[in-house]
């Protein structure tokens, strides 16, 4: 698949299927506790394995809620003061050092709210949600969501339990591209 064609891929993805409606069980009760935490300032973690399907959780929570979805935390350096109460920031630091850095960081943006994306676990104590790997329930699930949105013309199932061996599994109909990048 060319850088092209994954990126209109994403791009679908996230106008179609970012919603709560598409979560799978196990990512809906993770995004509910989300919910909860982000409701009152403080700063929660969500982590899980590569493929677990946090960033698709995170996209989901960052849209319900309002707030600011950064894939890094190079996302801040774009931010005014006071601009977002609420980040959802993936790809987060776990160390302890990095961590402070990031959360005082945020502090001097007046961000109450923050979720922290990572794949594992803080080094420093704050609350943890793990979103366990999917089920071949759960990929099912979404392999059948692709498919009803005309993404893919077959979705082979992987041996794999992640999400990204599933995006992988996939033959992209380069057919189906058109000009908007809808597939």
């Amino acid at each position: 698949m060319t850088e092209c064609k994954w990126m209109a891929l994403v791009a679908e993805i996230k106008r179609c299927c970012i919603k709560p409606t598409s979560l799978t069980s196990t990512q809906n009760t993770v995004y509910q506790r989300l919910l909860r935490e982000l409701h009152h300032p403080g700063v929660v973690c969500m982590s899980g394995s590569v493929g677990a399907g946090k960033t698709f959780t995170a996209w989901v929570t960052a849209r319900s809620i309002g707030a600011r979805y950064l894939p890094t935390i190079h996302g801040l350096d774009h931010l005014k003061p006071l601009e977002v109460s609420k980040v959802v920031i993936d790809n987060a630091p776990t160390q302890a050092t990095p961590l402070r850095r990031l959360l005082s960081r945020c502090e001097l943006l007046g961000i109450e709210s923050i979720a922290l994306i990572s794949a594992k676990p803080l080094d420093i104590p704050y609350p943890v949600i793990t979103l366990t790997p999917p089920t071949s329930t759960d990929l099912e699930q979404v392999a059948n969501q692709f498919h009803s949105h005309g993404f893919f013309s077959h979705y082979p199932m992987p041996t794999e339990r992640s999400f990204w061996a599933l995006l992988r599994a996939f033959s992209l109909d380069a057919a189906t591209l058109t000009t908007e990048g809808t597939l």
